[in-house]
């Protein structure tokens, strides 16, 4: 009995860190994804500001929509470092679980 006892605690030890690794892995994954969607999001936001900055340095109109588009920038920007964070941080806890 105290064999079976062990087996069924080794078991769950064992469901448990799978259960652990698979949830870290979809982090890692949902933080590429964020990563790469940032990384898209910044090229299209950089070309809309040049285009912008074009239009206001020959016209002068238009500085509000230059200065969201800086703002919304800074903002992917800012996401895109928290995305990388996490990708570090899970990917830290899939070493952790999977290193005896």
């Amino acid at each position: 009995m105290l064999q079976e006892s062990f087996a069924f605690q080794k078991e769950d030890i064992t469901n448990k860190m799978v259960t652990q690794l698979q949830k870290e892995k979809a982090k890692y994954d949902n933080a590429v994804l964020e990563y790469e969607l940032y990384q898209k999001q910044i090229e299209t936001t950089q070309r809309t500001y040049e285009v912008l900055l074009s239009q206001y340095s020959s016209t002068g109109k238009g500085f509000d929509e230059l200065l969201q588009i800086q703002n919304q920038l800074l903002t992917y920007e800012l996401r895109l470092s928290l995305a990388q964070v996490n990708t570090f941080i899970a990917k830290a806890n899939i070493d952790k679980i999977t290193d005896f």
